[in-house]
């Protein structure tokens, strides 16, 4: 031998470590989690999991005694580190496939506005069309960004305003109404109102659409007003504001040399228009929707359609929102740790 230092012998040598294996992203994570300010909670929760499931420390002194003196089965323990895990999951937020997201639809508001001669009686100041014309301009701004529409009806009925989003082009027609703008004088609510509903109701909406109809007018109808109670749909809400008072008024006509006169009957004599509301109050009972008078506060009448008519819910076109998945890895957490709390109560 050499002076040099012993050469040992060659022993067997380690087994080459295995090349790391690229292992795909877990299923769990490509679900995707949508509460990441709950992310350290979650990590925290895991971390706390994976440290319980290792071994378990031990306790030294007085707790080896302690512990060695009250012995409790295994079983609890691993529940307890189950449900940590879960709730560290349920924390974290998984979510699953993308669906449509649910958004309140949109509502259909029709306007029947008496525009016959009977609407220019001062029984309700300043008139009883300007009475009823200042409450529909309220109405109008209320429900901005829904579909709104005007129908104007004497002796016949005219679609002023079809359902629009306008609500300014609204407000000018309603502003614009009057007795000329129909050629046949009368008041035929009736038809009108028939007409309007078929209207309304008889065409396509979108689910959970809230439709329904306003009816402004003195209620003075020729001919005379059907009875609704036995043919008037219970699914079409009909809301009545009813202008002028049961006493009556005279109609005043303005002059073409300026002034005005009241309108008068063939024997010459001056014409009383008395409001006539009680036909048209049974029948916004009956349809579900309510009645007015003209002495509640302007814009009262906006209000209260605009508390009554709400819209339900609809797919939203084109947004979509994912399906929160947190809740079952949370009740399996709140399962498990009830079974590991029976577990170490139990002898």
């Amino acid at each position: 031998m050499s002076g040099g230092k012993a050469e040992r012998p060659p022993g067997p040598r380690p087994p080459p470590r295995a090349a790391p294996v690229a292992v795909p992203a877990p299923a769990l994570l490509a679900l995707g989690f949508e509460r990441l300010e709950l992310w350290p909670w979650g990590l925290a929760g895991l971390l706390l999991a994976l440290w319980l499931l290792g071994p378990a420390p031990r306790l030294a002194g007085l707790g080896e005694r302690l512990a060695a003196q009250l012995p409790r089965p295994r079983w609890p323990r691993h529940l307890a580190r189950a449900a940590l895990l879960c709730l560290g999951l349920a924390l974290l937020g998984p979510t699953g496939a993308p669906r449509p997201l649910l958004e309140p639809a949109g509502r259909e508001l029709l306007l029947l506005l008496d525009v016959s001669r009977s609407m220019l009686a001062r029984d309700t100041l300043p008139s009883r069309l300007g009475r009823a014309q200042a409450e529909l301009e309220r109405v109008a701004a209320r429900f901005a960004g829904d579909r709104v529409g005007l129908l104007l009806f004497a002796g016949e009925a005219r679609l002023m305003v079809p359902l629009t989003l306008d609500s300014e082009a609204l407000a000018r027609a309603i502003q614009e109404a009057g007795p000329a703008s129909l050629e046949r004088g009368g008041s035929d609510v009736a038809t009108a109102l028939t007409a309007a509903g078929d209207l309304l109701f008889g065409g396509p909406s979108a689910p959970g659409t809230a439709r329904a109809l306003l009816l402004c007018s003195d209620g003075e109808c020729d001919p005379p007003a059907p009875d609704f109670h036995g043919n008037w749909p219970a699914d079409r809400p009909v809301f009545v504001f009813g202008v002028g008072s049961p006493r009556g008024a005279r109609i005043p006509l303005p002059l073409e040399k300026g002034g005005e006169a009241p309108l008068l009957d063939p024997s010459g004599r001056a014409v009383e228009s008395r409001a006539d509301w009680e036909p048209w109050r049974r029948l916004a009972e009956r349809s579900g929707g309510a009645f007015f008078a003209p002495e509640g506060p302007l814009g009262a009448v906006a209000e209260a359609i605009d508390a009554a008519l709400e819209p339900g819910l609809a797919p939203s076109a084109g947004r979509l929102a994912p399906a929160p998945l947190w809740r079952w890895p949370l009740l399996a957490a709140l399962v498990l740790a009830l079974a590991a709390a029976a577990g170490w109560r139990s002898p």
